[in-house]
């Protein structure tokens, strides 16, 4: 088969397996929310969704076959101190580093493409650094899987990160986005 046409196919495949690679792991339940934590296994018995960010975005685009990276990885990656990993995981990818935060960039010029990989950095008065996988693009939004604190205890939901990004307590220190591009498929 030629490399064009294995390229146009995956491309074409993309938006449905990413969407239904992160559809595996919604949980509307903290118990359920933390039974897939643990079959993650980033940090073996103790694995919780209050701190699975990393894994759980790794493992979309892991299971959609986009990185082959051990998801696991994931875990307290920290791209201020070191790029390594992620440049070696994400090759061929298009990194783009945006200073401004996530809560006033203006996404309606810019957009978040399919299978985007976001890491926000925290700034002032914010609680966390967080990371996230655009699973899905419908009618102008880019929506992810991502661990949530809702009234009834941590689940993963899916979210519409435009209006998601105006109220998060992560991000005032800028984001890192990751996009594939067509040379990044393996």
């Amino acid at each position: 088969m030629h490399v064009t046409l294995l390229i146009t196919i995956l491309l074409a495949l993309m938006p449905v397996q990413l969407h239904q690679a992160s559809l595996a792991y919604l949980a509307s339940t903290e118990q359920e929310a933390i039974q897939v934590a643990l079959d993650i296994n980033f940090i073996g018995q103790w694995s919780h969704p209050n701190n699975m960010c990393g894994p759980l975005s790794a493992s979309i685009l892991h299971d959609a076959g986009l990185i082959s990276t051990d998801p696991r990885l994931f875990w307290l990656l920290n791209p201020r101190e070191d790029m390594s990993f992620l440049e070696e995981t994400f090759q061929g990818w298009t990194f783009t580093q945006i200073a401004e935060a996530v809560q006033s960039y203006d996404f309606a010029s810019n957009p978040l493409s399919l299978g985007s990989f976001l890491y926000l950095y925290a700034g002032a008065g914010d609680n966390f650094e967080h990371m996230l996988t655009v699973s899905r693009v419908s009618d102008g939004q880019a929506y992810a899987v991502t661990n949530m604190l809702t009234s009834t205890g941590w689940t993963i939901v899916e979210v519409s990160l435009y209006p998601y990004f105006e109220n998060l307590k992560s991000g005032h220190g800028g984001f890192l986005v990751i996009s594939p591009t067509e040379g990044s498929f393996r």
